[in-house]
Parts: C-alpha cells; sequence; structure tokens
C-alpha cells in the first residue's frame, strides 16, 4: 500500500448532498432487501468519518476500518482515489469498502458487512487484514453468509442507486446554490446601492442645510439696507426734503411698490428659514378669525380695488374664536387672499367662508401628548374657505404647490410674480396647529383653499 499524495482535491462536502435521515433510511431499505448490511462514510479533505454512529458491538471495528481509509490505497494503481473494491478481513468476517463518486469527486465510501464470504476469488492486492482489533461479538449480532457474485451483484446494484440519488441531489444542489448566489449578489448590490442612497441623501441634508444657511444670511442681509431704501423712498414721496413733481411721484410710487414686494419676499424666506430649523414656537392665545380677516382685507383691500375685485364674506358661525398664534393666523389667511387676488382675472369674485364642523382626528399612538386613545376623536374646526375664479391648477400639481419655490408656471416670462413660498408656509403654520390645509381646483374655473384648524389646543 502507498499514503495518497497531498495533492488530492478536496471534495464536495456529503452533507451538503444528502441529509443523514434520508440517507441512513436509504442504506437500512438496502440492508432489509438484500440482508447486507450497509454504513457509509463521509470524505474530506483525507479526513474519512462515519456518517452516523454504528450499534455499540461494531463500532470499534468500523472505527479501526475508518482510521486506514485516508492513508491506503491498493498498490500498483496509479490513481490516488482508488476505484476497486477493498476487502478488509478480520478473522472470518469480511467487511467491502466501495468509493462513493459523483463528477470525479471522492464524497465517501460505502462500507458493506460484516458477511462471510469465500475468499479464493478476491484479488490479494485488495487485501488488507485488519489486526489488534478486538472481534469479540454478541451471539445475538447475525452473521450471513454471501457469494462472490451475489456481493459483486449487490455492491453493483447499490452503486447505481446512490449515483441516481446522488444526481439529483446533487443538481438541488446546484439549483441552490446557484439561486443563493443570485441571492448574495442581489443583496450585495442592493447594499451598494442602499450605501450610495444614503451619502446622496447626506449630501442633500449637507447642501440642503447650506442653501438654508445661505437663505438665511442674505435675506437678513438684505433686510437691512432694503428698509433704509423704504424709509427714505417714503420721506420722498412725502416731500419731507424738499418737492417733487407729479413725473417723480409716479416713479417713486413704482419704486415703493417694488420695494415692498421685495420686503415681503424676503420676510417670507426668512420664516421659511425658520420654519426648516424648526425655531418657531407657538404663542396661543384666544384668537378671533374674522376680525383677523377684516383687517387683512383692510390691507389688501386696494390691491383688489385695483382689478376690480369683489370680495364677499360669508360668516355661518356665531362663535368662531379659536385657541391659535394670532401672527401666524394672519399671515395664513393674507398669503390665502393674497394668491387668490393674484391669480383672479378683472372684474371676478372672490369668496370667503367662515364655519364650523366636526373632523375626525388622527388615531393617537400612545407615544404623542394627549389623550392616548387609540380611537379616532371627533372634534370641532374652525374652517375659512378662500374661493377664487382664476387658472386653477392640474390635479397632478395639486400635491406640489405646497413645496417651497414650486411655482405651477415655472417660465422665466410668467405672467404672476412671486418666489412660490406662500403656500409652503400655510401648510407648515397650518400642521403647527395640528390642523390641515385642502385644496379644490379646476384648470380654468378657479380654485379653493380650504384651513381647518382645531378650536382649542390640547396643551393650551
Amino acid at each position: 500500500m502507498e499514503m495518497i499524495s497531498d495533492n488530492t482535491f478536496e471534495p464536495p462536502m456529503f452533507k451538503n448532498l444528502l441529509d443523514q435521515d434520508s440517507l441512513q433510511n436509504f442504506c437500512q431499505n438496502f440492508t432489509s432487501i438484500t440482508g447486507l448490511t450497509v454504513n457509509i462514510i463521509a470524505y474530506q479533505g483525507h479526513q474519512a468519518s462515519l456518517y452516523w454512529k454504528p450499534n455499540k458491538p461494531l463500532k470499534y471495528i468500523l472505527e479501526a476500518i475508518v482510521a486506514q481509509l485516508p492513508q491506503i490505497k491498493p498498490a500498483g494503481n496509479e490513481n490516488d482515489n482508488f476505484d476497486a473494491s477493498l476487502y478488509f478481513l478480520l478473522g472470518d468476517l469480511t467487511f467491502i469498502i466501495q468509493t462513493i463518486k459523483y463528477d470525479f469527486d471522492l464524497l465517501g465510501f460505502a462500507l458493506f458487512g460484516p458477511c462471510l464470504m469465500a475468499r479464493d476469488l478476491i484479488p490479494q492486492k485488495n487485501i488488507i487484514e485488519l489486526k489488534d482489533v478486538d472481534i469479540s461479538l454478541p451471539d445475538k449480532i447475525e452473521i450471513r453468509s454471501f457469494q462472490t457474485e451475489q456481493i459483486d451483484s449487490y455492491c453493483q446494484n447499490f452503486s447505481e442507486l446512490m449515483e441516481t440519488l446522488l444526481f439529483n441531489a446533487y443538481k438541488t444542489f446546484l439549483t441552490s446554490n446557484f439561486h443563493l448566489q443570485s441571492i448574495q449578489d442581489s443583496y450585495r448590490e442592493l447594499a451598494k446601492k442602499t450605501q450610495e442612497v444614503e451619502d446622496a441623501y447626506e449630501q442633500l441634508q449637507e447642501l440642503d442645510k447650506m442653501k438654508s444657511n445661505f437663505v438665511a444670511t442674505i435675506s437678513h442681509e438684505l433686510r437691512t439696507p432694503l428698509t433704509s431704501i423704504i424709509g427714505y423712498g417714503e420721506m420722498i414721496t412725502e416731500e419731507m426734503i424738499g418737492p417733487i413733481n407729479e413725473r417723480q411721484k409716479k416713479y417713486m410710487g413704482i419704486i415703493m411698490e417694488k420695494s415692498h414686494a421685495l420686503m415681503i419676499m424676503i420676510n417670507q424666506l426668512i420664516e421659511l428659514s425658520r420654519i426648516v430649523k424648526k425655531g418657531y414656537s407657538l404663542q396661543l392665545t384666544e384668537v378671533d378669525p374674522s376680525e383677523i380677516i377684516s383687517t387683512v382685507l383692510d390691507s389688501i383691500g386696494p390691491v383688489a380695488s385695483k382689478k376690480q375685485i369683489l370680495i364677499k364674506r360669508n360668516r355661518q358661525c356665531k362663535q368662531c374664536n379659536i385657541i391659535a398664534d394670532k401672527d401666524k393666523i394672519k399671515q395664513m389667511i393674507n398669503h390665502l387672499i393674497d394668491n387668490a387676488i393674484k391669480f383672479s382675472p378683472l372684474e371676478s369674485t372672490i369668496v370667503i367662508n367662515e364655519t364650523v364642523t366636526m373632523q375626525e382626528t388622527e388615531p393617537d399612538d400612545g407615544n404623542s401628548p394627549g389623550t392616548g386613545s387609540i380611537f379616532s376623536l371627533e372634534k370641532h374646526y374652525y374652517c375659512v374657505e378662500v374661493q377664487d375664479q382664476g387658472v386653477g391648477i392640474p390635479d397632478h400639481l395639486q400635491e406640489k404647490i405646497f413645496d417651497a419655490f414650486y411655482q405651477v408656471n415655472q417660465n422665466s416670462t410668467r405672467e404672476f410674480e412671486g418666489a412660490g413660498l406662500g403656500l409652503c408656509i400655510v401648510k407648515n403654520f397650518v400642521e403647527m396647529h395640528k390642523g390641515k390645509v385642502v385644496v379644490e381646483s379646476e384648470v380654468d374655473k378657479g380654485s379653493r383653499f380650504s384651513i381647518l384648524l382645531p378650536m382649542e389646543q390640547e396643551n393650551f
């Protein structure tokens, strides 16, 4: 016998192809049919081991055979992994070893026996004498006799059955591996894309922060000199530093109008910057929204008069007082009425409705302040609607109009002025009051914006 060379490649593991229970059941069925006991020896990396523990009386004999397998092959066989059957002789007992291969890979061995058989027909080069092994077996173990031809036939049948079993198992194994590899590749690709998205998101957050800081800084820097310009402009217009003619008054009027429009835009940018930085807190008091609407109409009415727009008011509630931040309510109403006037045609009508309605609140998950109830509740809401006869908003853009800087008409030559900040500020202020804003619009027929605010704030 010769030692197996060290360059024998490592075959796949037996357990990756066949589970122990299925293989043991297969061997037991084979034994019950042929009467020839068979055990399986797994082999990997020059290490051989019984695939399951044998009966205790045979344990030491089988382990002695297994211990010799990695070190031997029949003399004269040039292949490291022998193909011929080996016969281990122990007294009168014979054990037959047969290789189990698939696709040239040595997976293990089939160990048949013990049995009794004539030895004169066994090639001497395939015989291995077992020495120094205890052969005392209990009387209850039956040792059967077999003809050499029977043994060859049984071994051949077992080999064919095992080949079929391994073929199906190997196909399943490869399919599973390919599927697993595909999943792993997909997971790696997904992880890579996820990391890219996270990196891009972090960059966007950083850029957004820089943009917000830039906008806030520029807005403050612009407001100071613009305040001076407006102040001096008012002095000139009121002739506090000397008389001016009608033509100069006209030009100064344009300067003042544009300066005030620019101041409004700067103030909106500052408001947005504070919202983004969550630098606002509500100053809650009891507020009469109807009174605020009247105040806004007094200041913005002349703009509507220039376009000959009629503003109608319908107040359908006797008591409309709510708990809210008065300044923010004023800004919300001012933005909505200003937008309605801006987008309304000449000689059109704007309707302002005030009502009190019942609305279901969102269920509380128990983690947020409030009742802690998981059930939805009905609350009284103050509702103000501003309806115009303007250009309208397409359905697919009605969600976007609340985004900062978004305008339905994005052309540089657009008809209507503004930075697209008013509705974004309205939405944020409404949500700070735990209310909601709703838009209903039809192109070329007009829009209706509704603000719903709870009559009371929970922690007031």
